[in-house]
């Protein structure tokens, strides 16, 4: 997005959450709107309303959001087990059975998201996260039924539109 992003741990910073259990660690996300454009700035505002609905146990969840007047701050579940890039990188490949298991994981919160029409901008090995007992969460960057006909049309990543479709060899 282009604008400054800072991840911080904390602890016990829930309590006019109700959905955050307490004493639970929980990661803030402190946004700078003061660098976004503001596009940019509707854009984050309905990703977050967008993640606020979202209640599944392979998507990060977001506990609470506080504003102030140049910066946003999103509690969110904290994930220790860090991104999967990372995991794979220090372990290397998984075994079939885990990375079966951790596809499912992926296929599940995806299509709990493409039932209500909310797609991932953004899916890669960064935006997974791994819990303590390595079960994936996704994170990242989420929009909704404004954004879904473009992907039927087409959208790079998301399905071939028809300048896409192969129909064999053509002189140019």
């Amino acid at each position: 997005m282009g604008c400054d992003i800072t991840l911080t741990l904390a602890r016990d910073t829930c309590l006019a959450a109700p959905l955050c259990p307490p004493l639970t660690q929980v990661a803030i996300k402190v946004i700078d709107k003061s660098a976004l454009q503001p596009k940019q700035l509707q854009k984050l505002y309905r990703e977050v309303r967008i993640l606020k609905k979202l209640d599944h146990p392979h998507i990060i969840k977001l506990y609470e959001v506080l504003e102030s007047d140049d910066q946003l701050f999103l509690v969110l579940e904290y994930v220790s087990g860090g991104e999967l890039y990372d995991f794979l990188i220090a372990q290397g490949k998984m075994k079939e059975r885990d990375a079966r298991t951790r596809f499912l994981q992926i296929m599940s919160a995806l299509l709990y998201c493409h039932s209500r029409r909310i797609i991932h901008r953004d899916l890669k090995a960064e935006n997974l996260l791994l819990d303590k007992d390595l079960n994936l969460k996704v994170a990242g960057a989420w929009t909704g039924p404004s954004h879904t006909p473009r992907a039927r049309r087409g959208h790079p990543g998301l399905m071939p539109g028809p300048a896409a479709t192969c129909h064999g060899p053509r002189r140019v």
